[in-house]
């Protein structure tokens, strides 16, 4: 019986030995499975992280493209790599008109990957019929002052003689003598805007594919508020001026595209500066030394030529562009071409499409 004992003892020693082994071994593999579960999960977050960062670079760096890619983003020790895929790069994972940002990041034999899609926001710029295109049939261009307002002959911002051939000064559905109330210096030569040719009268000037754009616009821009950045030539933006009595007299400057609506208004003095397009359906004044780049558009503000609306704050007897002092619009291909390839490219007009972790 001692011996029948003695092997049942050494045999329960032996079956706990083997129960504590299976049990450790367990242990053993939940351990390792919770500290690879962690460190996809922290993974994860870290490509997540990289990604929001990069994704926020191409929204609002204009200048990305420029930069060497891909990206690396040392975070917590580790390295996360970051892409920007095209569509022209992966024409069937990549939709046109889109890129794909691609965060990864090197987790031993894995790989843990984010995406986003971002919609490069891409808008046309319209053709100008001149330096100043008029399609509204009662519109009034009032010119005061010292002579050459507006210039069809390409010019750079910096002054210099630009590379395209001149356009038209100003281009519009009605006659000069319906169109435009020059006054000028006596002592100086009288023409106060000049093209190839200084103006032409052209009565099948046709805006639908302006106000098409110009839809578009006002779904993407940013009414302007006091204060608000006007855009700078890296970085070009969408403004809309929507209130009356805006006034810019402290050197201001912008760069983009200005949309100045039939309830507005807009002052321009001192040295302001713009290298864009100005659409004008409302009134504009300036005085001082007014420099507009790139060229000006005045629709068909019908509401505000006709004063229909009582709370209209514009006094529909007024001229809708009145050009005083020695302001000029200037017809420039270089602020076009940096418009279309800047505002056409992403930079403020991006947005996310989608993410997935």
């Amino acid at each position: 019986m001692g011996r029948a004992l003695l092997i049942i003892t050494l045999g329960s020693f032996i079956i706990l030995g083997i129960i504590q082994q299976a049990v450790n071994n367990r242990q053993i593999t939940m351990t390792e499975g919770n500290i690879e579960s962690f460190m996809v999960s922290h993974g994860r977050n870290l490509t997540g992280s990289a990604l929001e960062m990069a994704v926020n670079r191409v929204i609002h760096d204009a200048d990305w493209e420029n930069e060497p890619r891909p990206w690396n983003y040392p975070l917590e020790n580790m390295n996360v790599t970051v892409f920007v895929d095209t569509n022209d790069d992966f024409p069937t994972e990549v939709d046109a008109g889109f890129l794909r940002v691609r965060s990864e990041l090197q987790l031993e034999n894995r790989v843990i990957r984010s995406l986003a899609f971002v919609s490069q926001g891409v808008i046309e710029i319209p053709d100008l019929e001149g330096a100043l295109s008029v399609y509204g049939r009662n519109s009034n261009v009032d010119i005061r002052g010292q002579p050459l307002k507006v210039v069809g002959n390409d010019t750079n911002p910096d002054g210099s003689v630009g590379p395209e051939p001149s356009i038209p000064g100003i281009s519009a559905r009605i006659p000069e003598s319906d169109l435009v109330s020059a006054t000028g210096n006596p002592n100086q030569d009288p023409v106060q805007y000049e093209g190839d040719p200084n103006y032409v009268h052209n009565e099948d000037m046709d805006d639908t594919e302006l106000m098409r754009m110009l839809e578009i616009y006002m779904e993407m821009g940013t009414p302007y508020v006091s204060g608000n950045s006007l855009g700078t030539p890296n970085n070009p933006v969408i403004t809309i001026i929507d209130q009356p009595g805006v006034r810019f007299t402290g050197g201001e400057t912008g760069a983009g595209i200005m949309i100045i609506t039939k309830d507005a208004d807009v002052f321009l003095g001192g040295n302001f500066t713009y290298e864009g397009i100005l659409i004008i359906q409302g009134s504009m004044m300036t005085t001082g030394t007014v420099d507009i780049y790139g060229g000006a558009i005045m629709t068909d503000n019908a509401v505000v030529e006709e004063g229909s609306d009582p709370d209209l704050e514009l006094d529909p007897d007024d001229p809708d562009i009145s050009l005083r002092g020695t302001p000029t619009i200037h017809y420039s291909s270089q602020v076009l071409g940096n418009l279309q390839n800047r505002l056409g490219g992403g930079g403020s007009n991006a947005f996310v499409d989608r993410i997935l972790y």
